[in-house]
């Protein structure tokens, strides 16, 4: 079973939210081993993190949108978290990656959009956890990127799916990889002032 409504073409494949989500945990992965001669203490971007604490949060964040479909709330996260064993490579920390960002894929192609559950911006169905799940691997990736010297940007059509669904931008195609860096914080405004404070819109679904 398939819940989510597919959300836009890709080279004429329609994308549902697991998918689009897979998409983003891919690239993320592709910055991480991107970096595996980096050094991982340093800050992931203009984070106050380093970029092995930067891939932790990802993974608490995937972990943390999973629980919160498996176990509805009306309030407040499921109280648990994720910790890294021991001292992680970048092949290790790709993993981490790829199997949290695989846990809440899977939850959110069988939990029925009926589910709604907290989240600090509104209550939040499969759709709305998945494209959270989505803005998180594709910003941090590039904080990572930033910290570990690699080059990256990510598909336009990727980009365009998460400005639509959860910054109320009509992106009907590709997006603009400069409109999400500036809704989060990452690069300045035309008046060179940093959004410090930025949050993203649930639509319940």
């Amino acid at each position: 079973m398939e819940p989510m409504t597919r959300v836009g073409e890709n080279d004429g494949t329609a994308q549902t939210w697991s998918e689009v989500l897979d998409a983003a945990v891919s690239e993320c992965v592709d910055v991480i081993l991107g970096g595996s001669d980096a050094e991982w203490s340093l800050k992931a971007g203009r984070l106050d993190w380093d970029c092995r604490a930067t891939v932790l949060h990802i993974a608490s964040d995937f972990v943390g949108y999973a629980g919160q479909m498996t176990a509805p709330r009306l309030a407040g996260y499921v109280p648990f978290d994720v910790v890294l064993e021991g001292d992680p490579d970048a092949v290790a920390l790709a993993e981490v990656v790829r199997a949290t960002g695989g846990l809440l894929s899977s939850v959110g192609r069988t939990t029925s959009l009926e589910t709604l559950s907290w989240h600090p911006y509104g209550m939040a169905g499969p759709a709305d956890f998945c494209a959270m799940g989505a803005v998180e691997a594709l910003v941090h990736a590039h904080d990572l990127s930033e910290g570990l010297g690699v080059t990256w940007e990510p598909p336009g059509w990727l980009v365009g799916r998460v400005l639509g669904q959860l910054f109320n931008l009509d992106q009907a195609g590709e997006g603009h990889w400069s409109d999400l860096l500036l809704a989060t914080g990452r690069i300045p405004d035309a008046d060179q002032v940093f959004v410090t404070s930025w949050r993203w819109y649930n639509t319940g679904s």
